[in-house]
């Protein structure tokens, strides 16, 4: 978890000193106001994009989990039948 803390603060970092920039550059209100919403969107589809990784990544681990957990109440089910057979005898 905390390496997504740490990509979500880089990015944080980012886009606030993006920001920063384009307002304590000399340019005209207009060109400072196309900047920010450029920087803004492009903030927004980088926090997109590693936010639909994120849930695609908890997707798979959760689909191998899901998996693993199937498997070891099968078998011990099988081991549970066996045992039962066994003391049954």
């Amino acid at each position: 978890m905390s390496t997504n803390n740490t990509i979500l603060g880089l990015l944080s970092g980012l886009a606030i000193g993006a920001i920063a920039g384009i307002l304590l550059a000399p340019d005209s209100g207009e060109n400072t106001r196309a900047k920010i919403k450029d920087k803004s969107k492009e903030a927004k589809d980088g926090l997109t994009e590693n936010l639909n990784d994120l849930l695609e990544n908890m997707s798979e681990k959760y689909d191998v989990v899901k998996k693993a957990g199937s498997e070891i109440v099968s078998t011990s089910k099988a081991e549970l039948s066996k045992v039962k057979r066994e003391v049954g005898s």
